[in-house]
């Protein structure tokens, strides 16, 4: 493990059943979300159609005239 991040889990967690605590979220935490897409990714996956959506939605826009 890298000395910064060793260092900053001794800061954070300086017990023993502190470090492992956080550890252990830590790996749950990222357990759970791999492979799982990002938001960025779901948007770039979409995004031709999210544009023609978009591309529908602004035709039936409608500019007012000022008075």
């Amino acid at each position: 493990m890298p000395d910064d991040i060793a260092q900053e889990l001794y800061r954070r967690a300086p017990q023993p059943a502190d470090r492992l605590r956080l550890v252990e979220t830590i790996f749950r935490e990222y357990f759970a979300g791999s492979g799982k897409a990002t938001e960025l990714e779901l948007l770039n996956a979409n995004a031709e159609e999210l544009n023609r959506e978009a591309e529908d939605v602004l035709a039936y826009q409608v500019y007012l005239e000022e008075r």
